[in-house]
């Protein structure tokens, strides 16, 4: 997490307390606009990759094109948010553990999108919430008494 977000989060009391006092229409909102974004980087992305394959070429240089070609055909897949149920409940409970109130909704909205598609397992999912939790929730950045 960028060190901007961070002192965000902690200066609010945490993006869960933010996502909490949003209406259910501006959460509504929120979600519409984050989604339509994100298709839209999704495509831009495919739409990279399609034209790299057209003029993909054998010879020297294969190689670093192909690379570059799957890296954003990866990349692409990260920015894909179809799921087959909605995220707002998904993303109201995340936010009902107060571990969680300081990860940005950026990182939320992966989550839950990621536990509702089932691209992570349990275990993973768990791992990664933990990674996320550890910077935001520690005590290291306060000054200390003396």
């Amino acid at each position: 997490m960028d060190p901007l977000a961070k002192t965000f989060a902690k200066a609010v009391g945490g993006y869960g307390l933010v996502w909490n006092a949003l209406s259910e229409e501006e959460k509504d909102t929120f979600i519409d606009g984050y989604l339509d974004a994100m298709k839209h980087a999704a495509f831009t992305l495919q739409w990279f990759c399609d034209d790299a394959r057209k003029n993909l070429q054998p010879g020297p240089g294969f190689n670093e094109q192909m690379k570059a070609i799957m890296t954003m055909s990866v990349l692409a897949q990260e920015f894909d948010f179809k799921t087959t149920s909605p995220l707002k409940p998904h993303l109201d409970a995340f936010y009902k553990d107060p571990l969680n109130k300081r990860i940005p909704i950026s990182n939320a909205m992966q989550y839950v999108r990621d536990e509702i598609t089932g691209r992570k397992t349990a275990g993973q999912l768990l791992d990664e919430l933990n990674d996320w939790r550890k910077p935001v929730n520690s005590d290291s950045d306060k000054v200390p008494s003396r």
